[in-house]
């Protein structure tokens, strides 16, 4: 067995969320649950009763939940969760409505400012209010091009108070690709930055959108922010308006239209050289219910958490941040992720996790070995007591759990994730209750029939294979934009294993019952 680096204290086991949830358990299905892999076996074996208790635990704000929990369990795809619920996405983002930060933000000059849950709620209802007087109607769709700013927070969460879809779009994407995508998926609204401004250089992105505006017909408005804090560049671009007259009108209330749980909530771009060739459709209570199982039970979230993500905006760990808001946590967004490799990027990141005493840093799979190699010691030059949890997408090797634990912090619970985007889950990711050993994540997560197969769709322990899931799961994504008979969707995800979610990982489940990532495609 490879050395544990890391123990969860017993109080801190006995307080979890996850302990709560396996003591429910027991008192209500008269049941002795003592460990995890007790309490993941019986969520497996019970996917009804699990994500209906969790459903309750969690408070899911919602018009109805309805009687039936999953529609057709054994069909891949094909399974309808909470068929009869109707709920709003943003209804339980926004609960809170208080003076508690809800977002700390810093710009590329490291410039901060905050705003708190009321002022969200009020420019969150402002927006939407201007999407519904510019004709936005539920299904339809509003696209992002935004750094990691608030306006892709106050532009989503308007979005999906009305039910309208939102889709986050690469800031990289060139303007041809981008175009065809657009009027794929056409858009009626776009929110955009007028350029982008990596370190502290501004390169205008102007004759994009003015392309933009020419070639996408579905378009009827432009919102535009400019990233240097200056007032918008909209000379010449007819259906253009800045930022700060979007969001002038006196609306202060908002509506939460309620919608079906498998009702969208978000495209998702899956990129390769040439551009985006598919879409994704997330749904809206897939995703909640699943975030916050993942945020909750696996991570322990809680109000007074502050989650600090580093990651580009739209990417899957950015709309897994953003649903911490359901907690009530504050969230810590850094407009600087397009020139992390940099030195001082580098040291801003630590520089912030010490000066707003961020209780969870997330982390893409790139960054901790960019960190490795530039031999940063973020302990050694700031005070990183109030950061109990380091999550961290990717494969990594067992030298690099050594470095977590020799340069920032020896009492820090490092939580290695395989992050399926597709998927919108996360198949192995942390546990509150078990030790952290070298070189693994530990373990499969609650509600998941996560396993590894061999190429004959054998399941394996202790050798590598391909790492799959076999049942139903409430965030599995309902299908590719433009594909209405699934056969895409089939073929992507289905075909290699009929019957069974499969995306290429290539991992190994150890005797301990950990996971090892060897690689994610």
């Amino acid at each position: 067995m490879p050395e544990a680096l890391w123990h969860p204290s017993q109080t801190a086991i006995e307080s979890s969320q996850m302990n709560a949830l396996m003591q429910r358990v027991n008192e209500r299905y008269a049941l002795s649950l003592e460990h995890y892999s007790e309490l993941h076996e019986w969520s497996v074996a019970n996917l009804e009763r699990f994500w209906s208790l969790f459903w309750d635990e969690a408070n899911i704000i919602a018009e109805a939940k309805g009687e039936t929990i999953l529609e057709h369990p054994d069909d891949m795809p094909g399974a309808r969760w909470l068929p009869q619920a109707r709920l709003n996405m943003t209804a339980n983002l926004l609960w809170r409505c208080d003076e508690h930060p809800a977002l700390i933000l810093y710009d590329h000059r490291l410039n901060r400012y905050q705003i708190s849950y009321a002022e969200l709620y009020s420019q969150v209802a402002r927006a939407a209010h201007s999407l519904l007087q510019g004709g936005v109607e539920p299904g339809d769709r509003v696209v992002g091009m935004t750094p990691t700013s608030e306006h892709a927070v106050i532009g989503l969460l308007a979005t999906a108070s009305i039910g309208a879809i939102w889709c986050s779009c690469p800031l990289d994407l060139h303007t041809e690709p981008l175009i065809e995508w657009l009027n794929e998926i056409e858009p009626k609204v776009l929110f955009a930055s007028d350029g982008q401004s990596p370190g502290n250089e501004t390169h205008t992105a102007w004759s994009q959108l003015l392309s933009i505006c020419e070639h996408v017909e579905s378009l009827n408005q432009m919102v535009l922010f400019s990233r240097s804090g200056s007032e918008p560049d909209t000379h010449g671009i007819a259906k253009a308006v800045a930022w700060i007259d979007y969001l002038n009108n006196p609306a202060e209330e908002l509506s939460f239209a309620p919608h079906p749980f498998d009702h969208p909530y978000r495209l998702e771009c899956l990129t390769d050289s040439t551009g985006i060739n598919r879409t994704l459709i997330h749904s809206a209570g897939g995703t909640l219910l699943q975030h916050l199982k993942e945020q909750r039970l696996h991570h322990d979230l809680q109000q007074r958490d502050r989650l600090f993500a580093y990651t580009p905006c739209g990417s899957m760990t950015w709309h897994w941040q953003l649903s911490a808001l359901a907690s009530g946590a504050s969230l810590v967004l850094f407009d600087s992720f397009e020139d992390g490799t940099t030195s001082s990027a580098r040291h801003a990141v630590w520089d912030i996790v010490a000066n707003e005493g961020v209780t969870v840093l997330a982390i893409e799979a790139c960054q901790l070995i960019e960190w490795e190699e530039a031999k940063l010691h973020p302990c050694h030059e700031r005070d990183l007591s109030p950061l109990r949890l380091l999550l961290a997408t990717g494969p990594y090797s067992a030298d690099s759990f050594d470095y977590v634990y020799r340069n920032i912090k020896k009492e820090l619970h490092f939580a290695t994730l395989s992050a399926d985007s597709a998927a919108g889950a996360s198949l192995a990711l942390g546990c509150p209750m078990r030790p952290v050993h070298r070189g693994e994540i530990q373990g499969r997560g609650l509600g998941m029939a996560v396993e590894v197969f061999d190429d004959a769709g054998h399941p394996l322990r202790g050798e590598p294979g391909e790492l799959v899931c076999t049942r139903p799961f409430p965030s599995m994504p309902t299908g590719y934009w433009g594909d209405p008979q699934g056969e895409q969707f089939v073929r992507a995800f289905f075909e290699r294993f009929p019957g069974t979610w499969s995306q290429g990982t290539q991992a190994e489940i150890t005797p301990q019952d950990g996971v090892i990532l060897h690689s994610q495609p």
